[in-house]
């Protein structure tokens, strides 16, 4: 996978896909992350350090990453309910 901040574009397998901003924030800090789960508390404050948002905006910006990256197989953003 290549992500480019320039751009909002993230490439794997081949492909090729333009990210919508906050989507990319999201994916940018997730693969930072690795394989550890990530609170919601976490992602948060990574995306929006010095606003108070409502749930609504990280669900809003995880489920357009989702989107996003239906047109890349083989990848996807697992929620753990409790977790991360």
């Amino acid at each position: 996978m290549y992500l480019d901040p320039t751009t909002g574009d993230m490439s794997f397998g081949g492909r090729t896909c333009r990210l919508r901003p906050q989507a990319f924030a999201v994916l940018e800090f997730l693969v930072r992350q690795g394989s550890d789960f990530v609170s919601r508390r976490e992602l948060e404050a990574q995306i929006w350090p010095n606003a108070k948002v409502t749930r609504n905006s990280l669900d809003q910006s995880v489920a357009m990453l989702r989107r996003d990256l239906a047109e890349l197989p083989g990848l996807d953003v697992i929620t753990s309910r409790g977790r991360g």
